[in-house]
């Protein structure tokens, strides 16, 4: 944090320097005087939360017009003297107006994040909206930008100011059975004791509830796709991306190595994984191909097994999937129907089966006549799976090919697709709404995103637990005194009374230059 102790006025420019852009934000704070400001944009007064039209020079040379905006401390985004410049966002016109700032008039390049700090020590901000800021800048989901909003307003930080202040009256209460307990009584100051800690245990085990799961899932979540070679899974690949990006191929073992691309359902980015097939090898390089995939697969939000209907053996993968896709239906002959109904039946996760997934599946735009492709809804009718099963799968076009779910139960096929009816078909429930009504319900539960906040709420809660196995123990009360003083270390980093360099260094590190 070395870097961030200083009292410079700084500059930097707060939009992207990577392209050109009809406008670009320079900024600059922590100058006192704003005389320097009317040669520079030949101005004769200067007006606070006033949009001016300027024209910078430099001497005689003009560099640029646009428009000036002042806004004098404390009541500005770094409680100092604020200035932004909106200028033209060609990059070297904008690195032309910084070094000028920087060569004529004494600002310094400002380092990441650097304004934000300087918020952050003249309580413009607290720690927890710092962080809500920098999961706002980084956000790469409709979920990650709503809850970097709610942090902003200060959502979590009323809640942990909520628990400090239980935990306040909780600790005086022990500090009242110590010194005033043969005058208030046992019983008063037991009874008064445990309304305390019951009051702190809701309000933690609500909290520590929020923190349980994978954050990742929320964050940045990996949809992967696994099989044996053959199953189909760089045609779904393809047809899930919307172009032909992974190689497809009747050879079996054509993806060596994992590919990804990301997808958007409903606003919410997935990173979508295509891995190796599964299969026994004396190939090195296709070994730590499926070697590869098996740790992208284990580490995915949802895990979907593709079955080649037509050389499917029974076998199933150790990774335990999300869903079971039955691939290559339309090959299947009929004297494969029995047995591979045998081996559907034991299956526990949800089926979907689709259409067409050989190397020359055509995925082109669904025509006028929609009588046989679809829609698949509510009516849609498979019949009794024998002899004179009618499929009717494909073609696959430009919506996604999904009959599922099948079966009276939600997205369940549990029983034998044989002779017998397979149930009811419930309306068109495609993958994409899986994915994503999966992905809400996750993020349904009100999750703590913050990583750091994760882990003291942990710590609090750890903490908590052995402070309440010796409150109602009989337990010393100088030792009881001492675990509840234990609790006020995280709490207070929580709240970010108390503020560690390392903690600050990791939040800062994730700004960018200008904010």
């Amino acid at each position: 944090m070395n870097q961030f102790l200083r009292n410079d006025p700084i500059v930097a420019v707060s939009t992207s320097t990577q392209s050109l852009s009809a406008i670009g934000i320079i900024r600059i704070t922590g100058f006192t005087s704003t005389d320097f400001l009317l040669p520079l944009c030949s101005l004769k007064s200067l007006k606070p939360r006033f949009a001016h039209y300027i024209t910078l020079k430099d001497e005689d040379d003009i560099l640029d017009d646009g428009i000036l905006l002042f806004f004098p401390g404390p009541k500005s985004f770094t409680g100092e003297n604020v200035i932004e410049f909106h200028v033209h966002g060609n990059p070297f016109n904008l690195e032309r107006i910084v070094s000028l700032l920087i060569s004529k008039y004494g600002f310094l390049k400002a380092f990441p994040g650097e304004f934000t700090y300087r918020a952050l020590k003249n309580k413009k901000m607290n720690l927890t909206q710092v962080e809500g800021l920098d999961l706002l800048l980084n956000a790469s989901s409709s979920f990650g930008l709503s809850k970097a909003t709610k942090i902003m307003n200060n959502e979590l930080f009323d809640e942990y100011n909520e628990l400090r202040n239980i935990y306040i009256s909780l600790r005086s209460a022990i500090e009242l059975s110590i010194d005033f307990s043969d005058d208030v009584g046992d019983e008063e100051v037991i009874a008064l004791i445990k309304r305390h800690t019951d009051a702190f245990e809701t309000s933690i085990n609500n909290l520590f509830k929020r923190t349980q799961g994978d954050l990742n899932n929320l964050l940045s979540p990996k949809i992967g796709l696994y099989g044996n070679t053959n199953a189909g899974k760089s045609t779904l690949f393809n047809f899930m991306v919307g172009q032909d990006r992974a190689i497809v191929s009747d050879i079996h073992g054509t993806t060596r190595d994992f590919v990804s691309e990301y997808i958007y359902i409903d606003s919410q980015a997935y990173q979508l994984i295509d891995t190796a097939g599964l299969r026994e090898s004396s190939d090195i390089i296709e070994v730590e191909g499926i070697k590869r995939g098996r740790k992208l697969i284990n580490s995915s939000f949802l895990k979907f097994f593709l079955i080649n209907a037509t050389t499917w053996d029974g076998e199933v993968s150790d990774v335990e999937p999300s869903a079971y896709i039955l691939t290559h239906v339309d090959k299947v002959s009929e004297k494969d129907i029995e047995p591979l109904s045998s081996l559907l039946s034991k299956l526990e996760k949800p089926i979907f089966i689709s259409g067409p997934m050989g190397a020359e599946s055509k995925f082109g735009p669904i025509g006028p006549d929609l009588e046989n492709s679809g829609p698949i809804g509510a009516k849609f009718n498979i019949g009794p799976m024998g002899p004179e099963v009618n499929y009717q799968f494909g073609p696959m076009g430009p919506v996604l090919f999904f009959n599922g779910p099948i079966g009276a139960d939600f997205l369940n096929i549990n029983g034998p697709i044989g002779a017998g009816e397979s149930g009811p078909i419930e309306p068109l429930y495609s993958l994409n709404h899986l994915i994503s009504d999966t992905y809400k319900d996750l993020a349904a539960s009100n999750p703590i995103p913050l990583s750091r906040h994760r882990d003291l709420i942990k710590d609090i809660y750890d903490k908590f637990i052995v402070f309440k196995q010796n409150v109602f123990n009989n337990t010393d009360l100088g030792i009881v005194s001492n675990e509840i003083n234990l609790l006020s270390i995280p709490i207070d980093e929580l709240l970010g009374v108390t503020s560690p360099d390392d903690v600050l260094d990791n939040i800062f590190s994730n700004f960018c230059i200008g904010k």
